[in-house]
């Protein structure tokens, strides 16, 4: 009797292997014929571009996103950079504005921004040509990004905990201020 379960078994799984081998044959043959999207239209040709933003509008409000957290760009094993977009808007368009000019970064002790006698840990300036350059394509429209690291605005990276908060202001070049909301951008130094 135990031989013949044996033989039963190995019997299925050779059968088993072969019905296995002969379905995955015809997938050799198999391609994909048309690449669509989940509404079921085909997919445009190439991605659309932008719109540019219409000439001569000046920003009104500034968008300011800070990056996924602290990197040691220094390798001395304290975070020291991290990143920050900022996008430009008119009260005129919903496009994004884009404009010569001027931004400022500045990073502040947790809690203390525009508090009477507290200045800035760490400041950073892009003048025009580093703003152009900072140019970037967004989720949201044309957008500006750039790297903060505490070596390159003088500051010592390598300090105990130290919680901050992120300003931004941009000076267009006919002298429009645009500051970002009084909204906290925490971001995180030290160990």
């Amino acid at each position: 009797m135990r031989g013949g379960e044996c033989r039963l078994f190995r019997r299925l799984a050779h059968v088993a292997a072969a019905a296995l081998l002969a379905g995955t044959a015809g997938l050799g043959g198999c391609m994909t014929e048309t690449v669509g999207t989940t509404d079921g239209l085909p997919r445009p040709a190439q991605p659309e571009p932008l719109v540019a933003p219409p000439s001569g509008l000046q920003p009104s409000a500034m968008a300011l996103l800070v990056g996924q957290g602290t990197r040691d760009g220094d390798g001395d094993g304290y975070p020291d950079t991290f990143s920050v977009t900022a996008a430009l808007r008119s009260d005129q368009s919903a496009v994004m504005v884009d404009v010569p000019g001027t931004f400022t970064f500045e990073l502040w002790r947790e809690g203390t921004v525009g508090d009477p006698g507290v200045e800035p840990v760490a400041t950073w300036t892009f003048g025009p040509e580093a703003t152009a350059a900072a140019r970037t394509r967004t989720l949201y429209g044309w957008g500006y990004q750039f790297v903060l690291s505490l070596p390159a605005a003088g500051v010592d990276d390598r300090m105990d905990r130290l919680p901050a908060d992120v300003r931004g202001t941009f000076v267009s070049d006919d002298g429009t201020l645009v500051r970002s909301s009084d909204d906290v951008r925490p971001v995180r130094f030290g160990r």
